[in-house]
């Protein structure tokens, strides 16, 4: 694997496990929608220029539009909405591993809706994933699902969002490149959490800020939202999805360890063992299936490129 490439993915898996308890800090001294309809807008303020600049302004199909608008809603606009309001009422340790369950539910999803193959092992490791975070829940006792915390079933409607998502961003993908659907579902989603932000009736902003929390919101924005977009989606045209996602293992323990330094959050045994069953769980849904090959189809070239032609409206 290239140095680049791991630098990279180095990269994205810390600021990733960082944004959790960045936003947990956040969320205690903004608004939720307020937050979260700011950090979308700064991330698109830095991603549309991007694209301006290395592609100039790509003509789109309606369908290609389509997807991305509903990209955006699914991954962006309602994910945000599901984990600020979520971290607001639990824990970012708590929230770290619910998020965790994301490649998990992917693979599940994606061979219901994608018809991608999902083998004996990728069905195993979706269990196991999904029974570590059961047990973390619960406090070890399963009968308890059904009242689980308001905040961690928030993180659940987070990581679902953000999945079902990823499905639509795969589908557009093939007609436009990563950063085009990228930085046009950052802007469309911006749109809407600002308006949705608008008509909530919410707290006031504190009547001063210091220069701390706007530097942690600038650096969530910037460095987590949309330059972790960015390099993770460079990095699975490069290597491809199946060997980029298994470095999202490193995502429930990076952010274990931030909330643990940064937010002096207690840690426990169920968080031990929870972390473990997502690790493993990960590690075997995503050996159990094969890298998928680029999509090549006439006149757009491998679909993710940016040098690719476009389809027109």
């Amino acid at each position: 694997m290239r140095r680049s490439v791991v630098l990279a993915l180095g990269f994205v898996v810390t600021v990733w496990g960082l944004n959790v308890v960045m936003v947990k800090y956040l969320v205690g001294l903004f608004p939720p929608l307020a937050l979260a309809a700011t950090r979308i807008a700064l991330a698109a303020l830095l991603l549309v220029p991007l694209v301006w600049w290395r592609e100039g302004l790509p003509r789109l199909s309606r369908r290609t539009w389509g997807l991305i608008a509903a990209a955006g809603t699914s991954s962006i606009f309602l994910h945000q909405i599901f984990l600020s309001v979520g971290l607001a009422h639990s824990s970012a340790a708590h929230g770290a591993l619910i998020l965790g369950l994301n490649p998990l539910a992917t693979s599940l999803l994606a061979a219901w809706f994608l018809g991608e193959r999902l083998t004996w092992q990728r069905l195993a490791g979706i269990t196991l994933g999904f029974l570590g975070v059961a047990l973390l829940v619960t406090d070890g006792d399963l009968r308890r699902i059904g009242a689980i915390q308001r905040g961690d079933a928030l993180m659940f409607g987070a990581m679902l969002t953000y999945v079902i998502g990823t499905l639509f961003v795969k589908v557009a993908t093939r007609e436009a490149s990563a950063l085009v659907v990228s930085a046009y579902s950052h802007l469309l989603a911006a749109g809407q959490l600002g308006v949705t932000a608008l008509f909530v009736d919410e707290p006031p902003l504190p009547p001063a800020i210091g220069w701390w929390p706007i530097a942690v919101l600038l650096v969530s924005a910037w460095a987590s939202t949309a330059m972790g977009a960015f390099l993770w989606n460079w990095a699975v045209q490069h290597i491809g999805a199946a060997t980029t996602a298994m470095w999202l293992n490193g995502l429930p323990a990076t952010s274990l360890f931030f909330s643990a330094l940064l937010l002096d959050e207690e840690l426990h045994v169920w968080h031990g063992i929870a972390l473990a069953c997502i690790v493993a769980g990960v590690s075997l849904g995503v050996r159990g299936g094969k890298s998928p090959h680029p999509v090549v189809t006439p006149n757009r070239g491998i679909a993710g490129d940016t040098r690719a032609r476009y389809r027109t409206p």
